[in-house]
């Protein structure tokens, strides 16, 4: 058995730490970020290839290795150019692998995901205006994406306060899932990036749309999501 991890998850909500923990892992010949290498790069739109031709093309995938992918939209990719969501990519991703196949997903508070997208478009000054937007379609897609998601064979659901409250625990839950030996991962994530919420407020407006969100996030275990205790 040569696992195929796929990490997947909405921005700033984990994914690449739980890249870096898989990545890291001695038995790992790597990670590739948001390759989408189940794209046929000379096809039009978004088309899947064969596991012959990813292997011909990524001569790593012969061994231990996987990808991350994060999204923020309907669709994979540009609008005009892909009808392929991020549902489609891992159920594709079951398909082409098979038993092979590991699929770790990580859900985070929407308060303190939303609150790092801010910081970090405010940071490097990029496309601000486009926050208004990509909150729609958080609202819209991520709840009925990630339970979808979770359903599929052979994923893990994690929630990142789990994971940073809990770092050994989970990683070895994560380790286990994917089939990999047991492995002292050396980072120490920061613990008060968990629920930072609650001291620094929300910086968006509460849309009640919200509680769907988190009412499909508490369906996985871990600390319990609420939208009423900010300060």
């Amino acid at each position: 058995m040569k696992v195929k991890i796929l990490v997947v998850g909405f921005p700033r909500s984990g994914t690449t730490l739980t890249y870096r923990v898989c990545k890291k892992h001695p038995q790992m010949s790597g990670m590739f970020n948001e390759r989408h290498i189940l794209r046929g790069k000379s096809l039009p739109g978004f088309q899947f290839i064969s596991k012959k031709q990813i292997y011909n093309r990524y001569l790593k995938f012969n061994l231990n290795h996987g990808e991350k992918i994060i999204y923020e939209k309907e669709v994979l990719g540009k609008r005009r150019l892909s009808n392929v969501t991020v549902v489609d990519y891992c159920r594709q991703w079951n398909k082409t692998f098979g038993k092979d196949s590991k699929i770790v997903q990580i859900v985070r508070h929407p308060f303190d995901s939303w609150n790092s997208i801010i910081r970090f478009k405010y940071r490097t000054r990029r496309k601000l205006d486009q926050i208004p937007r990509m909150f729609e379609e958080y609202l819209k897609y991520v709840p009925k994406y990630t339970e979808a998601i979770s359903k599929l064979d052979r994923c893990l659901t994690i929630k990142y306060e789990d994971l940073v409250l809990n770092f050994k625990e989970i990683i070895s839950t994560i380790h286990e899932h994917c089939g990999l030996d047991p492995f002292n991962y050396s980072e120490v994530p920061r613990t008060g990036r968990a629920f930072n919420y609650r001291r620094n407020g929300f910086k968006l407006k509460v849309d009640p749309r919200l509680s769907e969100v988190v009412d499909v996030f508490n369906k996985f275990d871990g600390p319990e999501y609420k939208l009423g205790d900010l300060p």
